[in-house]
């Protein structure tokens, strides 16, 4: 069951954008949480899993994979692309227990 309208390829495209003109991954991560908190966007999993590898290390790219879980538009959604993303299981872990919580 779908929560509310998915982001278009266009606003896909402008948040990248905008997410992608950073330097640094904590100022990516601040510009998706700002975007987050101010649009009613809501994604796929092939959406975040887009997003997601804009940032490049650690946790700021954890925070960044449990944030946007929670503007999945079906939470029933497998989010095993999205971990997949991430080499350490420590990553994978934390963000499985902030989801399932």
């Amino acid at each position: 069951m779908s929560r509310g309208e998915q982001v278009t390829e266009s606003q896909l495209s402008e948040l990248c954008e905008q997410v992608e003109n950073h330097r640094e991954d904590k100022d990516r991560l601040r510009i998706l949480k700002n975007v987050l908190r101010t649009e009613e966007f809501f994604f796929t999993v092939a959406q975040i899993a887009t997003i997601v590898p804009l940032l490049k290390f650690g946790d700021p790219k954890v925070e960044a994979a449990i944030a946007l879980h929670s503007r999945l538009l079906d939470p029933s959604e497998d989010y095993g692309p999205v971990l997949d993303l991430f080499k350490f299981k420590e990553d994978k872990d934390t963000i499985n227990a902030a989801i399932s919580s």
